[in-house]
């Protein structure tokens, strides 16, 4: 069975406009956090290409995408570095 945040993550990639939009402003809002960012960071195999796939959206999808990847990318762990 699928966590919350692996569901959420699943809501980036959904064909609803709306749906997409709300996911990613949760995702962004969660990586404004360090603990929002060591839950995605769990997920980044996932969360990485769906954000970037965004990235080719109108501008209040990638945006706050955008965001989040700026937000992940100041974590070592996301970037595939131990620090």
């Amino acid at each position: 069975m699928a966590t919350e945040l692996e569901e959420l993550l699943g809501f980036l990639s959904s064909p609803l406009p709306q749906v997409k939009k709300a996911a990613v402003d949760i995702v962004r809002d969660l990586t404004g956090s360090q603990d929002g960012v060591q839950r995605i960071i769990q997920y980044s195999n996932v969360a990485a290409p769906s954000l970037a796939r965004l990235l080719g959206e109108n501008q209040e999808v990638s945006v706050p995408a955008a965001e989040a990847l700026v937000n992940l990318s100041e974590n070592p762990k996301f970037i595939g570095k131990d620090g």
